[in-house]
């Protein structure tokens, strides 16, 4: 006979540790943390960069083909600081960035998916573009030419080479259980 019991079916409760100041759980690798410094000449030069601030990093959105974070700076890095000032806003990050001359130093937090994606489109977009089907000129040159040059090797190219070393050494080759196919 079972007993009834108020808990018996009850679900234990869950609870939740809220980290508010962390947005992701990759926070916590130092590893992940990137030092990238960018050099502004001028207050006409651009970053490139398009930032989203739904987190408390702004996260990079964007990245501009003539700004100067291209090739430095991936698509959803995270900003943490800028020039040594933490940033929690979208709009002081845009502020800084587009104010500050000289050396920028930021330090992002890159997460572990890379941006493979971009790259392989950018190869695939420059090898169709080449036409492979066409031999090129230099390529035709060279098989309108005498064909006394080339060598070609066969099995009885082989055969001659061995006699040539026996009668140069005076001796047969020792016999062979391998057979040649």
């Amino acid at each position: 006979m079972r007993s009834w019991s108020p808990t018996a079916r009850r679900n234990p409760r869950l609870i939740y540790q809220v980290d508010a100041h962390r947005p992701h759980r990759e926070a916590y690798d130092e590893e992940n943390i990137v030092e990238v410094e960018i050099y502004k000449w001028g207050s006409k030069e651009r970053v490139g960069v398009a930032l989203s601030g739904k987190n408390r990093w702004p996260r990079v959105v964007n990245i501009s083909d003539n700004g100067l974070a291209r090739g430095r700076m991936r698509v959803n890095d995270l900003i943490m600081s800028i020039n040594g000032t933490e940033v929690f806003q979208e709009e002081v990050a845009n502020r800084i960035l587009r104010e500050t001359v000289g050396r920028i130093s930021i330090r992002i937090f890159r997460r572990n998916m890379p941006n493979f994606r971009d790259d392989l489109t950018e190869v695939a977009i420059s090898f169709s573009s080449r036409d492979v089907d066409e031999p090129s000129r230099d390529v035709g040159r060279e098989d309108e030419g005498d064909d006394a040059d080339d060598i070609v090797l066969d099995d009885s190219d082989e055969g001659d080479a061995q006699e040539e070393e026996e009668e140069e050494t005076g001796s047969s080759p020792a016999p062979s259980n391998h057979s040649r196919s």
